[in-house]
């Protein structure tokens, strides 16, 4: 084996190598042990650091109160005796989630899109597709339930663009961290293969996907003749074809008109809070929770995984400045919760009866 093989930087470097020169990855494996470990790295302090892992549990926790239990609570607020002042209380504290998370997911989405295309190992390309779905769902988790709360401020065009603006860039980012694991025949071909050779790293085989091209439909050759006579077997196959097409452009084209009229709407009249809507958003907004927690158990365990691997040599688990800050950036808004708690406890007799209730 060339020394060349074994002297590659990076995974991406080994693939084109091995295309270019149409090596075995197997035997090149086993002639390059060291080569697993490249592949696959040993940690991203700053995006999985020990710090921000404990952010990100922060905030999938603050997820589920701040998504359909808050709303939950807050839509059975009359029931509960709830004074004006608690149900603003309530309203802040949605409102205050969903900005914190919203700046906090844009610029990790970010991040990980630069960070792809700096050649990450295969662990961060495991770790960062299961963090970045899992914030996605965070917050459309939070993002669906702005419309329950009653405060005049929510329903103003301007925080409404806000809110949609937050969207379309975590959206935007994280399609942009989808499209970069999508890869090509040749390449998938190979790192199945290596994955294959490396058997103590399979357990985080990453998320990247082969989409094969749809197959090319070739039209049978046919003559005017041929397609105008009733009894020509090649006349009804390819008036047959035809038909076929022009339907499925009439079911695509009814599809994207139940989207326009009916999706967009909706989603509009969840945001301003309108009553026809009302009664689906905490149930959307528990499925997209329920989610978000398999991803937060799936991006754990990929951890867990990778440090049992490394051992001694886990970046991940140093602390240092970014992570003491990463684990800081919920503490206001905890700080906020139990101001409020306190202060409904010691002021309010809806709480005492919200217990009551519950017992």
């Amino acid at each position: 084996m060339s020394n060349s093989s074994c002297s590659v930087s990076s995974i991406n470097d080994l693939l084109l190598h091995a295309n270019q020169n149409h090596l075995n990855i197997t035997t090149t494996v086993g002639s390059c042990p060291g080569i697993c470990s490249l592949a696959w790295g040993n940690g991203n302090p700053d995006l999985s650091g020990i710090g921000a892992n404990i952010s990100y549990i922060f905030q999938a926790v603050l997820t589920v109160i701040c998504g359909p239990l808050l709303c939950l609570v807050y839509e059975l607020r009359d029931r509960w005796n709830f004074d004006e002042r608690t149900e603003k209380h309530i309203a802040l504290l949605h409102n205050a989630f969903l900005d914190i998370s919203a700046q906090f997911s844009i610029p990790v989405a970010i991040a990980a899109v630069i960070r792809l295309h700096q050649n990450a190992p295969f662990y961060e390309l495991a770790f960062l597709r299961s963090l970045t779905t899992m914030q996605f769902l965070s917050l459309l988790s939070t993002f669906v339930t702005v419309g329950l709360f009653d405060e005049p401020h929510r329903r103003h065009r301007q925080r409404i663009f806000i809110i949609v603006l937050y969207g379309s860039l975590e959206f935007g980012f994280y399609m942009g961290v989808v499209g970069f694991l999508v890869t090509n025949k040749s390449s998938w071909v190979l790192i199945r293969e290596f994955s294959e050779a490396c058997k103590a790293y399979s357990q985080i085989f990453p998320w990247i996907k082969y989409i094969p091209s749809p197959k090319k439909i070739n039209l049978p050759h046919i003559t005017a003749k041929e397609y105008f006579n009733p009894f020509s077997k090649k006349g009804w196959k390819f008036s047959l074809i035809i038909f076929g097409f022009v339907i499925a452009g009439i079911l695509g084209l009814i599809l994207a008109t139940l989207i326009v009229v009916f999706l967009f709407p909706f989603l509009y009249y969840a945001l301003r809070g309108k009553e026809g809507a009302r009664w689906l958003v905490i149930p959307m907004s528990l499925a997209f929770t329920i989610g978000m927690l398999e991803q937060l158990v799936r991006m754990e365990k990929t951890r867990a995984t990778m440090k049992g691997i490394t051992g001694a040599d886990f970046q991940d688990n140093q602390w240092g400045f970014g992570q003491v800050i990463a684990v800081f950036l919920w503490m206001p808004l905890c700080i906020q919760f139990a101001y409020y708690i306190l202060r409904e406890f010691s002021l309010s007799p809806s709480i005492y009866s919200l217990l009551l209730t519950l017992s």
